[in-house]
């Protein structure tokens, strides 16, 4: 049973006074309830008020009763305890796992409720929302909850000096031939529930204020106001207001209504509240009567909510669902113009080694430095917003050409790049960038997909650049997804399978070891090569999955390549940046090897440099490191085509670096290639680390890397892939073959 709160006759006569219970309620009410649910993405949003039998709705949305019964109301704790009240589960909460509203109906998971008291400090019931999904809320919500509160309580009192105005007004009916314009006054404070009554003249354009406006201006009470100070009081862009409301009035219109800021006599800035309507006389209407109330108090409440909902607490820029409805916005006034509007989503590199060196106190100081030099750099009327931990979006309205943008964008990157300063350190950051152009039809949400796509794109083909969407990202994503596909089927249907091409002694033509190389048979029967297979193995679990599969091929293949070719040196393995970081890569690998009785040294593992450039450089180096521990050799593929080549052999756990097949094309007819390749040969000798030269084609390649000392190679011109039944012992090069190695 729920619990019954203290003195609850008391409160439900507190309630009934208050003559809130079956009431029409009010828009004011209906505003707060939408604030909550967007403010905590609540599918429930309740103003709850409890009397003996019932929770009655004062407000709400996303439930369609107005009243249940009190036994099954989750509101009843929050009254009974006189205190916020959370539960984040409730099929974890014995007191609520059997309630028809969990089991049944709005099957209610997360609830929150505060609160809301009379004026006279009795507890009429809750501001709550409730949600179908568990921890949907948690105690960073009860402040929010907590104002919204106590806007409820002070609309609630509004309405008690609303119900003391009726009561007034009823005892002044009596006199109303004498009290006629008191009477007016009465009635449209009782609209807006505030203080202060003025009169204006039509015809002499006098004003008259009550003596609480004249305090609420700072205005001293025994001067005179005339209609020209009133309105310098007004801040300058609302005086048109005015003006407009005055002329409405001579125009024929009965009321006008309208909030504005003003600044007092002694400089202190109000929002106030006017009302006027005009006074019908025998003659016609001569005068203007109405009311002003001081407002500063709900509408900075307003404002702080406002900002709350929309504003990013760290940074200050907009939040996510805030820029979201702006970049709509901006969709909707410019989108179908010759220069569309763009979205630029920009995205951080280094931030996370940042936070994990130095803490998170000072990567936030980073996103507040970052922050700080794109708004600065961005026009005024241009959105800017935190997307999300290390992204950022700017939304530039369609005037702007394609160069301009261009230009914009790198200033931004630039900027970022620039290091920031801090006490015995300095942070060094850099950017990418996507940009979407609107099209006419195109969504927000569609804007940022396409914007986000060329910022990721763009990361794997040119980190630090701008990339703008371009509609052959689509048909490079679906041949992707078509090959992923292909891939799943293949596994299922077992139709991958291993091809192995040797890697041989220069020197000698003697068959060194074999690469072993993904290949797949298509669903309509043609080979495919791990080149074609490569795009969807960004995919990091089909990456897994494939990899395994390769291992336990090669694993099941070594015996057979053991006797054909003769006991070969090594088998090496190609890994992806997915496998080595999956968790699992290296137990995965040398169980297989131990199942199958292969010795480790007999394999040597491939990586890429571009996989030793992961944000997660710790994770990777203790991998690889483990392997090499186990005893398989550590190759770096592609050798010469990332960064930091050098670096990489400093502190990483190689033995061998493999030359990549762009520069042995070229060694015979471009002199750069030619020296880099020799360049390379020099360092990994003086190193002690192996050289394998990838793609030899031509007897010239081989006679050339044989003269700069390197010492193995593949490629076509020694032999093509094969499957492991058929490599074959070879043992010298046949030089009456163009190349081709004999076989023994």
């Amino acid at each position: 049973m729920p619990p019954i709160p203290p003195n609850d006759a008391e409160r439900v006569a507190a309630l009934r006074q208050l003559e809130l219970l079956d009431s029409p309620g009010h828009s004011s009410f209906d505003e707060i309830v939408q604030v909550i649910s967007r403010s905590l993405d609540s599918s429930i949003a309740m103003i709850s008020l409890m009397d003996e039998q019932r929770q009655w709705f004062l407000a709400s949305r996303g439930i369609d009763v107005r009243e249940t019964p009190r036994e099954m109301a989750f509101c009843n704790y929050p009254v009974a305890l006189g205190e916020p009240f959370l539960i984040r589960d409730t099929h974890k909460d014995t007191r609520f796992s059997d309630s028809i509203l969990v089991r049944e109906g709005p099957q209610i998971r997360s609830y929150i409720g505060y609160p809301v008291r009379a004026p006279d400090g009795h507890i009429l019931g809750t501001v709550c929302a409730a949600d179908p999904a568990c921890d949907k809320f948690d105690t960073s919500h009860i402040d929010l909850m907590g104002n919204l509160s106590t806007l409820v309580e002070q609309l609630v009192a509004a309405h008690v000096l609303t119900l003391e105005l009726d009561r007034i007004h009823r005892d002044l009916a009596a006199e109303k031939e004498r009290l006629e314009q008191v009477d007016m006054t009465f009635r449209q404070m009782e609209r807006i529930a505030r203080i202060g009554a003025w009169d204006y003249d039509i015809e002499t354009a006098r004003i008259t204020w009550s003596e609480s406006i004249h305090t609420i201006h700072d205005h001293p009470i025994d001067q005179p106001i005339d209609s020209q100070t009133a309105i310098d009081y007004i801040v300058p862009q609302h005086r048109p207001i005015v003006r407009n409301a005055i002329r409405a009035m001579k125009d024929g219109a009965d009321e006008v209504s309208f909030e504005a800021d003003i600044v007092t006599r002694t400089g202190k800035s109000k929002r106030v509240h006017i009302i006027g309507q005009k006074r019908k006389e025998c003659e016609g209407p001569r005068r203007i009567v109405g009311v002003l109330m001081d407002v500063t108090e709900r509408h900075t409440t307003h404002l702080a909510l406002k900002r709350a909902a929309e504003i990013d607490d760290l940074t200050g820029l907009l939040n996510r669902n805030a820029f979201a409805a702006h970049l709509d916005e901006t969709i909707q006034r410019n989108g179908g113009g010759a220069r569309p509007p763009h979205l630029l989503m920009f995205d951080l590199d280094g931030l996370k080694d940042t936070n994990e060196i130095y803490g998170h106190t000072v990567g936030d100081h980073a996103l507040r430095e970052i922050s700080a030099r794109i708004a600065a750099l961005a026009a005024e009327h241009w959105s800017v917003s935190r997307w999300g931990g290390d992204e950022f979006a700017v939304t530039i309205p369609g005037n702007k050409p394609i160069e301009a943008i261009q230009k914009f964008a790198r200033k931004v990157i630039d900027a970022i790049a620039v290091p920031i300063e801090q006490p015995c350190r300095t942070i060094y950051l850099r950017a990418t960038c996507g940009v979407a152009a609107s099209e006419p039809g195109i969504s927000g949400k569609e804007m940022v997909r396409r914007a986000n796509q060329a910022l990721h794109l763009g990361k794997t083909t040119g980190m630090g650049l701008v990339h703008f969407y371009d509609k052959s990202f689509e048909q490079r994503k679906q041949a992707r997804k078509a090959i992923e596909l292909e891939i799943r089927s293949a596994l299922e249907q077992h139709r991958i399978f291993a091809r192995y091409q040797p890697i041989v002694d220069l020197r000698t033509g003697r068959t060194e070891g074999y690469e072993a190389l993904l290949r797949l048979t298509s669903a309509a029967g043609k080979e495919m090569t791990a080149a074609q297979l490569l795009p969807a193995l960004v995919d990091p679990e089909l990456s897994r999955l494939v990899a395994s599969r390769m291992i336990s091929l090669i694993a099941a293949d070594f015996a057979s390549i053991s006797r054909s070719a003769g006991t070969p040196g090594f088998v090496s393995i190609n890994a992806t940046e997915a496998d080595l970081l999956g968790g699992d890569y290296a137990d995965m690998l040398l169980s297989t090897l131990a199942a199958h009785d292969i010795p480790t040294e007999r394999i040597t593992l491939e990586v890429t440099e571009t996989m030793l450039l992961v944000n997660d450089l710790e994770r990777m180096r203790a991998v690889l490191e483990r392997l090499k521990a186990a005893g398989i050799s550590i190759a770096l593929d592609d050798f010469g085509t990332g960064f930091s080549s050098l670096t990489h052999l400093k502190v990483f756990p190689i033995d061998k670096v493999k030359i990549d097949r762009s520069f042995v094309c070229d060694i015979a007819q471009d002199r750069y290639a030619h020296s880099i390749v020799a360049g390379v040969i020099a360092m990994a000798r003086s190193l002690s680390v192996d050289v394998i030269a990838e793609g030899i084609e031509t007897r010239e390649q081989l006679t050339m890397l044989h003269e700069m000392g390197c010492l193995m190679g593949q490629g076509f011109l020694l032999s093509k892939p094969v499957h492991a039944s058929d490599c074959r012992p070879r043992a010298a090069f046949d030089e009456t073959t163009d190349g081709c190695l004999r076989q023994n």
